[in-house]
């Protein structure tokens, strides 16, 4: 239960299955809105207890994160079981070590002329780097099973987009967000490098679509939308992004789209990941 999402998973079997084994679920929630989270988990436990006759004693949820802590009196006080809180980093490290060491082709590296390249199974894992994008970021040097110290991070992450995103675009959720950067385009709003060399910088390994400045182009763009609007262009800059003209010439100078909310998203996005 972190400061932005609450992420739930839950097992399940198909009704009347009498096979062994079943189906990890995962769910979402805002975690402010915890109290749909629980709502959710209710439903969960008067099922299970429908298909297997459990009372509520017998069963337990399993909580890591801030909100395991915040909202652990909330959570007994709903479903009547026990909360088993777990340490984050130590949860986190455990699984990714599992992942790493026992699931085939799970870990792989990225770019953009390999997009998934998955590496090679090595017998010694350690040491590694663990960089944790939650509503915040942490980076954490991991030594070994239990040994681990975090060595950096930075208060700009998910929560700063969501943050940044709700006060500049139309969205209001989460996944509204993620939709819209999903859509845009950051080169309408950021300055790439082929912005300002007209090509590769291949001497130092930058290729013409690397992000030299976010937002680097507004300004810009501002600036001429203005100087055309005092030359008598008629045209005006809307917070939008916009370049329109007025009512007298608007048929022979029809708006222009700068940018919109889905570039500003991507390039947030990007900015912040």
């Amino acid at each position: 239960i972190g400061g932005s999402l609450a992420k739930l998973v839950y097992f399940s079997r198909e009704p009347g299955s009498t096979e062994p084994g079943g189906r990890l679920n995962f769910i979402t929630f805002e975690t402010e809105k915890i109290d749909t989270c629980l709502d959710f988990m209710k439903q969960l436990q008067i099922k299970q207890q429908k298909l297997n006759g459990s009372r509520p004693g017998e069963l337990c949820v399993m909580a890591t994160g801030g909100g395991a802590y915040k909202y652990y009196d909330k959570i007994r006080e709903v479903l009547g079981v026990e909360v088993l809180r777990e340490d984050e980093m130590e949860c986190l490290i455990i699984g990714l070590d599992f992942f790493i060491t026992e699931i085939p082709e799970e870990v792989f590296t990225y770019s953009e002329n390999d997009p998934m390249h998955f590496s090679e199974a090595r017998p010694d894992i350690y040491p590694y780097l663990l960089v944790n994008i939650g509503s915040g970021v942490s980076m954490i040097k991991v030594s070994g099973p239990t040994q681990y110290q975090r060595i950096g991070g930075t208060s700009l992450g998910g929560g700063t987009l969501w943050g940044l995103l709700s006060l500049l675009t139309g969205a209001r959720t989460f996944d509204d967000m993620l939709s819209m950067a999903e859509r845009g385009d950051n080169a309408a709003v950021d300055m790439l490098v082929g912005d300002i060399y007209g090509t590769d910088y291949s001497k130092i390994g930058l290729k013409s679509s690397t992000i030299a400045s976010s937002f680097g182009k507004v300004f810009k763009m501002k600036r001429e939308a203005e100087r055309e609007a005092e030359d008598g262009g008629g045209s005006t800059y809307r917070e939008d992004g916009l370049a329109n003209g007025d009512g007298s010439n608007s048929s022979s100078r029809p708006s222009r789209r700068k940018f919109g909310p889905e570039d500003v998203s991507r390039s947030l996005l990007y900015a912040i990941r």
